[in-house]
């Protein structure tokens, strides 16, 4: 395939330098992936804001197709509708929202529905959107929730929302301008907009770019760009929105140890057996991933942010 060195999105400069390629090739897929077992992935670094971009050279990706007709996302989303937890990280979503239901809430891309399900128990007049069918038929047939088949650019402009909510959407937008340009139209101007994506700065980011098949998220089809609080802060100012607050989390359903070089399944099913099996097992292994939240160290980059008035 052919590398195109377009503008960073942030930068608005030709400024992406080669930054490794990865090669990974591996017989058990971990729980929560959407990676197939051989994946070859080039990686790109802007030397001004840091931002990495990845391009899989195994496959020309069509990336409506894998999320309109390969439900790509379909069964992580669907695993974290779990009892066992009310949030499926350490960090609840909800701690960063302050607008009170019964709000309007806009959740872009609610997948199989697990946080939109919470913010209808919750009071909030809130409507999901995702272009997997397949989700959306699960959304409304089974949680009886509103929700759409349809991108955000099919929804009414007229039509205003109090919180716009994005997890695990926006490191797959080729371009987060527009997305950003989209969003603003539809918020309250004293709308919040929280957006949670894979921290380029976490401890696994570091820990397993010593390992074999490096930081996961590089590996994972239909990501493209990958943030840590600084460059995705500088992004959204150029949009007028200012950074509230911000923390970070990481998924506590699945057994993966982030503290770990590389990942290995059986271990991880081992875990999560274990946490599912003893309330006190539990509290330990969720106090050790949260430990990582008190330095913003944890895998998922969780922040608000509202329209900077002037």
């Amino acid at each position: 395939m052919t590398i195109e060195n377009k503008n960073c999105p942030i930068c608005k400069k030709k400024s992406f330098n080669f930054y490794k390629t990865i090669e990974s090739k591996i017989t058990h897929i971990p729980g929560g992936l959407d990676r197939s077992y051989n994946e070859k992935i080039m990686v790109l670094k802007c030397k001004n804001c840091k931002l990495f971009k990845t391009f899989d050279l195994n496959n020309d990706l069509n990336l409506e197709k894998i999320y309109t007709e390969e439900s790509i996302s379909y069964e992580a989303s669907l695993s974290k509708h779990n009892k066992l937890f009310d949030s499926s990280i350490t960090t609840d979503e909800f701690n960063l929202i302050t607008k009170k239901a019964p709000a309007k809430l806009l959740e872009i891309g609610c997948g199989a529905g697990q946080f939109l399900l919470r913010a209808n128990n919750k009071g909030y007049k809130s409507l999901g959107i995702d272009l997997d069918k397949k989700a959306i038929d699960f959304v409304t047939n089974n949680l009886k929730l509103n929700a759409k088949n349809c991108k955000l650019i099919d929804l009414n402009e007229n039509e205003k929302y109090d919180i716009v909510f994005l997890m695990g959407v926006f490191e797959h937008i080729e371009d987060p301008n527009q997305l950003l340009q989209e969003i603003k139209l539809r918020l309250k101007e004293d709308g919040e907009l929280i957006i949670g994506l894979p921290n380029a700065k976490s401890l696994n980011f570091y820990i397993s770019n010593l390992g074999i098949d490096s930081w996961d998220m590089f590996l994972e089809p239909g990501h493209i760009f990958h943030y840590q609080k600084q460059n995705l802060k500088k992004l959204l100012s150029q949009h007028d929105f200012k950074l509230v607050n911000y923390s970070t989390g990481t998924v506590k359903i699945r057994g993966k140890i982030p503290f770990l070089v590389n990942r290995n399944v059986k271990l991880e099913k081992f875990v999560n057996k274990c946490v599912k099996g003893s309330k006190i097992i539990r509290w330990i292994y969720i106090m050790l991933l949260k430990f990582l939240d008190l330095f913003k160290m944890g895998d998922i980059l969780i922040a608000s942010f509202k329209v900077n008035k002037i």
